[in-house]
């Protein structure tokens, strides 16, 4: 069985006193700016098993998030953070992969780097939101293994805020992926225009290699946004400078190549020993909807 564990957010400390020797009101507390931790959880996996640990945590007041910087100690397959409908308490409990947000702003997984906005944007959490922290563990080892992961952002104050964040994640479940070298695509249709400023690319550990394009609706020409090797053990954000703007009627396409030596087909799943073709992108304006776009 996991451990228990502990979900941490943080919280205003600073107070200001009234200038009346003590009798007034506290003044407001500043909301901090620079780097703070969001939300994270102590967790143990037993040897050679995988499973998921969830975290909610309230947020004391609004944020603009300008940068992020996983948590991910060894065993950490992938961590997916959302604004989630308030559904309990404050707390960590064990869950599984559908136990997500539909409004995911950031994911990690296995050695993700820090990630920075460009300047003036930003990703907002309101005073009273509920953030979730969905993180899938995996030990491939012979020996209990523990650690703590979770995700560390860097806070701007509102009025250097030109434009609010969100993120959006272009992916297929109809994966089938016999011996070989095999590509497959996925595609989401744009609805209003949007400016894409990064990508992250994620496959599991057959993936080799990520082409993100932007398909131009009135040409049919291809821009791309992404075209790299992929490694499991590197998953990295990338941006996309200079951002490119979109419109209505074009399309985001995720081409993703695996290559499987085994003798086995394999398909879409959660675990590593499973695949995926998901990009993720990240855009501005915010619209507040749904995040997943899946075929």
């Amino acid at each position: 069985m996991m451990s228990k564990r502990i979900a941490l957010l943080i919280a205003v400390t600073a107070c200001g006193c009234g200038g009346d020797g003590g009798g007034g009101a506290p003044d407001a507390a500043p909301v901090p700016t620079g780097w703070v931790s969001l939300v994270s959880a102590d967790w143990t996996m037993p040897a050679g098993t995988e499973g998921y640990v969830c975290a909610r945590a309230t947020v004391p007041y609004d944020m603009y998030i300008n940068e992020y910087r996983p948590i991910a100690p060894p065993g950490t397959h992938h961590t997916a953070l959302s604004i989630a409908p308030r559904s309990g308490p404050d707390e960590t409990f064990d869950c599984a992969a559908s136990d997500i947000g539909f409004r995911i702003i950031f994911g990690s997984g296995v050695g993700t780097t820090p990630f920075a906005l460009p300047e003036g944007v930003a990703y907002k959490l309101n005073a009273g939101d509920q953030v979730l922290l969905n993180l899938h563990l995996y030990d491939t080892s012979d020996t209990p293994i523990s650690g703590t992961s979770g995700i560390e952002v860097k806070l701007i104050p509102a009025s250097e805020v030109t434009y609010e964040a969100e993120t959006a994640y272009i992916g297929r479940y109809d994966l089938n992926i016999p011996p070989g070298v095999v590509t497959a695509s996925a595609q989401c249709s744009v609805t209003e225009d949007t400016t894409i400023f990064g990508v992250f690319p994620h496959m599991h550990r057959l993936g080799i290699h990520m082409l993100g394009s932007a398909l131009i609706g009135a040409t049919g020409d291809a821009m791309v946004l992404l075209d790299t090797p992929y490694s499991f053990e590197e998953q990295l954000n990338y941006r996309v400078d200079p951002a490119v703007t979109l419109h209505a009627g074009d399309v985001i396409q995720a081409e993703c190549t695996w290559d499987n030596p085994g003798p086995n087909t394999v398909m879409f799943g959660d675990s590593s020993d499973d695949e995926m073709c998901v990009l993720g992108v990240y855009r501005y304006p915010a619209r507040g909807g749904i995040s997943l776009c899946f075929q």
